[in-house]
């Protein structure tokens, strides 16, 4: 829970929204913060958090019930 602190403010917001059940997808997540936006955030997140791809952080999520 701790690599969760390195990351800023608005990667913790994405984190935090896509990580809310029901797990939204990408996409949904893209109508409240921009595709663009949605897309670098989560490239930044997993780089951040040492993670090599989505499921890695989808799992993560869900191992630390992230909310």
């Amino acid at each position: 829970m701790q690599r969760i602190a390195c990351l800023t403010k608005r990667e913790r917001q994405f984190l935090l929204l896509w990580a809310r059940p029901p797990y939204p997808s990408l996409q949904q997540v893209a109508k409240s913060m921009g595709r663009k936006c949605v897309e670098s955030l989560r490239k930044k997140v997993c780089e951040r958090l040492g993670l090599k791809k989505q499921m890695e952080l989808a799992a993560m999520v869900r191992q630390y019930g992230i909310r």
